[in-house]
């Protein structure tokens, strides 16, 4: 993060300190009159391999999915919800659910989904909240696919290949 920092226009963030990981954090975009945010876009620290021995990968926090809950309340004034998307790297359980059950499935799927084997419930939190309309992971290397699950659309990062 220190060193993605020191380019110019760089718009990542630490996040707040009391959250695992780096990297939660929150871009508001203004509309085109400027004066007022017109969607949010959230970033979340993934974290990499289980520290418990469940499963191969790492879930989202209970912190981070909290946070999420505060802050998208915080932005959006009572019964209301800005338009946001969700970026984060390891792909949550419902991922696999959206590619066999899920609506307006496109692309291509050519390896497992690997997400962490535990749901910490962070797709019921942008569902709950109502102001994710998308989220992005990558992760996977041969997984091209995005399909909508709930309302929601489910997206990969392209394929770049299974080497790099």
């Amino acid at each position: 993060m220190a060193v993605q920092r020191r380019f110019a226009h760089c718009l990542s963030e630490h996040g707040p300190d009391h959250l695992p990981g780096v990297g939660n954090f929150v871009l508001a975009v203004n509309g085109s009159a400027l004066d007022a945010t017109a969607a949010i876009l959230y970033f979340f620290d993934s974290h990499s391999y289980s520290a418990t021995g469940v499963g191969d990968y790492a879930w989202l926090d209970h912190d981070q999915v909290s946070w999420y809950r505060q802050t998208a309340a915080t932005l959006a004034g009572p019964g209301e919800a800005l338009p946001a998307l969700a970026f984060f790297h390891i792909p949550l359980p419902e991922y696999e659910t959206a590619w066999s059950a899920g609506d307006e499935v496109r692309g291509g799927k050519g390896e497992t989904v690997c997400c962490p084997s535990i749901n910490s419930g962070m797709f019921a939190a942008f569902h709950e909240c109502g102001d994710v309309m998308g989220s992005f992971c990558g992760h996977d290397h041969r997984n091209d696919f995005d399909a909508t699950l709930y309302g929601i659309r489910l997206c990969y990062g392209r394929v770049t290949g299974a080497g790099g």
